[in-house]
């Protein structure tokens, strides 16, 4: 699988994400935002698999931002 993630930049907004993500099998950007992120710490509850990809890592991420 390849392609390319645009988003917003690392910021303190934990109720807020903005992206999309575009494949080079469909070509079609594939709108992302609060309903597909999840934060550093919860758990995904009753679901066979998922796809997921890290899009910000350490101090970049929504909750140690936040925690500042």
């Amino acid at each position: 699988m390849d392609g390319n993630i645009e988003c917003e930049g690392p910021n303190n907004a934990i109720y807020k994400f903005e992206g999309k993500i575009t494949l080079n099998l469909t070509k079609a950007p594939i709108s992302c935002g609060i309903d597909n992120f999840m934060l550093r710490g919860c758990a995904l509850r009753n679901t066979e698999y998922i796809i997921g990809v890290a899009v910000y890592q350490g101090h970049d991420s929504k909750i140690m931002m936040n925690s500042e």
